[in-house]
């Protein structure tokens, strides 16, 4: 910015009597009056006219003292003030000796161009006395001076137009003691009766170091105030009805409800559901007050904050439920709740407390988890019965294929051990696939509680005698050798032979399946008076005890993987564990990884008083013996 230095011009008046009798051309220059408006008039009007605050009308003789005054055209000027007697005719002559304000003119010039009525309004303030140089023309409307012009004002002191606006004058003196802005919001001011709300800012402005001038800026924001009082009125109404609802909920829901503080999480009231289940989860608690203040997270096992934080503002956005599932163990028992979370927010969306209510789904997660492990069992017996299907049925459809292919080139004859193998192998899928009919049958006459037994007095150990010799063809492909002992020779109980056997042979078909190549299975029975125990035990891949109930459950098999090693459906054990306990006996196992496992069958040693003589002999029964091996197959 350019200034252009200007002379210095030599403006007197002269005053005789304190009457102004002559002014030159130079006086009228910088004051912008004419004589006509100026003679004739007392000094202290002429003051007034220039609107020149705390004039010293005692000044001595010939000394200088700075003032600022206002021209006619409303324009804030600085002069040096001096007077001399002319002693002839008594004359005074009051010397205004113009300096040059190039900050005042420019800034003033500035301010008005780019000032509009939206920005609020402005005015430049002088440091030391606090003169205003100049301001916008609704300034006055700060000082509720609306009834005035600004020229009124302009060039007084902050203590002749400030009307009880005390605060302004303490903020513009801070602004010069401390070379800071200062900023005031929504400053309160009442003016007959009426209120105004302001924001306004101090600017100093400094020249070589020391403050000279302050710029004030102040905007009306009573409207926006206002504005801002009426929603409060309504959030405080909207946050009444929400803590009136949510109070409703807490004294009458018969469920845990807990009003939280919000984002520290301390309980701040809750109900005495609320407290009950608190009280489940920490038992020290003595009381329902003390509850209150208590952070959740010393409550609440494992209580992750930043979790819950994360959930809250998750519902604010829509992106998230009102719950979650939270597990807890309560007296070593495990329980499952769904936390809800309310949250109670102001107009703007801020959130001021949080309703948490606890509702118990322990009982329909168990339901779930029952039906879900019952869909998986179903999934795994269709699995099974496709399996157990397929198998046997792929192979006997692949010898039917290669018979065709035989007879089509004209060679069974050449091809007649071959045959006679692959007639095997089709008569023994077509045992397994009889078994698996049959196993079906009888476990669903076993669960509607129609499976009968036939009993009659036998001798248990011919019995288990001849289960062991038919079985040695079986396992010779595979090297193992089966060892039967027993402690007396004969032991007459009351039993069904054929099902009994049926059992036996499935614990000792297990055996073979698990057994290693050239290891041994041992088959003892062992007669205690009261009962008898049977027992099938093998050296082979052995059992998990994890797995020793689970075993026994229809369709359950411990390598379900498609590439298992053994084959079998599953409902086996099952079988054979149901025709035990039908006998009023019980079976259980013994096992270690790596080491193999033991089946132990107990019977009780009862007979029969009307007993009929069984010509049902095991030997005649090939046919079920088959069906039990079929899915063992040679290498």
């Amino acid at each position: 910015m350019k200034y252009t230095l200007k002379k210095s011009k030599k403006a007197f008046l002269y005053t005789k009597d304190d009457i102004a009798v002559e002014v030159n051309d130079d006086f009228m220059d910088i004051t912008g009056y004419s004589k006509e408006e100026l003679l004739g008039k007392s000094i202290e009007q002429i003051i007034d006219l220039l609107r020149i605050s705390s004039f010293n009308y005692n000044q001595n003789l010939n000394e200088e003292y700075s003032y600022y005054f206002v021209t006619k055209l409303d324009k804030v000027k600085k002069v040096n003030i001096s007077f001399s007697l002319l002693e002839k005719d008594e004359r005074k002559k009051y010397y205004f000796d113009e300096k040059n304000c190039f900050f005042i003119e420019d800034k003033v010039s500035f301010m008005e161009k780019i000032w509009t009525k939206d920005q609020g309004e402005f005015a430049i303030w002088e440091s030391e006395n606090l003169i205003m140089l100049q301001c916008s023309e609704g300034f006055s409307s700060f000082f509720r001076l609306s009834h005035s012009k600004k020229e009124n004002y302009i060039g007084k002191n902050i203590k002749e137009i400030e009307n009880k606006v005390s605060d302004i004058s303490k903020v513009l003196k801070k602004a010069i003691d401390t070379g800071k802005a200062q900023m005031i919001k929504e400053s309160r001011h009442t003016f007959n009766s009426e209120e105004s709300y302001w924001n306004f800012n101090m600017i100093p402005i400094t020249i070589k170091g020391k403050v000279k001038y302050i710029i004030q800026t102040c905007s009306n924001i009573t409207e926006k105030v206002l504005r801002e009082k009426i929603i409060k009125e309504q959030n405080i109404k909207l946050i009444q009805t929400q803590y009136d609802f949510f109070n409703t909920m807490i004294n009458n829901l018969d469920l845990p409800v807990i009003r939280l503080s919000y984002p520290d999480f301390k309980i701040k009231t809750l109900n005495h559901k609320g407290y009950i289940l608190l009280k489940r989860l920490k038992p020290e608690i003595e009381n329902l007050e003390k509850l209150k203040g208590i952070r959740c997270a010393n409550i609440y096992d494992n209580f992750d904050e930043k979790c819950l934080l994360s959930h809250i503002k998750n519902i604010l956005e829509n992106k998230d439920k009102f719950g979650i599932r939270k597990r807890f163990v309560v007296s070593g028992e495990e329980t499952f709740m769904n936390m809800v979370h309310y949250p109670l927010i102001d107009i703007d969306g801020k959130v001021l407390e949080i309703i948490q209510i606890a509702v118990d789904v322990t009982e329909e997660i168990r339901t779930n988890n029952k039906v879900e492990k019952s869909l998986r069992i179903q999934q795994e017996v269709f699995a099974n019965i496709s399996h157990e299907l397929r198998t046997p049925l792929n192979v006997i459809f692949s010898a039917i294929q290669l018979f065709q292919l035989y007879l089509n080139k004209d060679n069974l004859n050449e091809n007649k051990n071959k045959i006679i193998n692959n007639l095997y192998t089709v008569k023994q899928n077509c045992y397994r696939l009889s078994r698996f009919v049959n196993n079906i049958v009888d476990l669903a006459k076993i669960e509607a509680g129609n499976f009968k037994l036939n009993l009659c007095n036998e001798n248990i150990v011919n019995l288990i005698k001849e289960i062991v010799k038919y079985s040695v063809k079986y396992i010779k492909f595979k090297g193992v050798n089966i060892v039967f002992n027993t402690n007396v020779e004969e032991k007459i109980i009351a039993c069904d032979s054929y099902e009994l056997a049926r059992a036996i042979l499935n614990l000792i078909s297990n055996a073979i399946k698990f057994s290693h190549n050239k290891s041994e299975i041992y088959v003892e029975l062992v007669n205690k008076n009261k009962t008898v125990e049977i027992s099938v035990a093998d050296n082979g891949m052995g059992i998990d005890k994890n797995y020793y109930d689970v075993i026994f459950h229809k369709f359950n098999q411990i390598d379900k993987s498609f590439t298992r090693n053994t084959e079998g459906s599953g409902m086996g054990l099952y079988i054979a564990k149901s025709i035990i306990e039908m006998h009023s006996g019980k079976i259980s196992v013994e096992s270690k990884l790596g080491k193999g496992s033991k089946f132990k069958v107990e019977l009780p040693s009862k007979i029969l008083k009307n007993n009929y003589k069984n010509n049902n002999h095991l030997s005649d029964n090939l046919d079920m013996i088959n069906m039990e091996f079929s899915d063992i197959y040679s290498s």
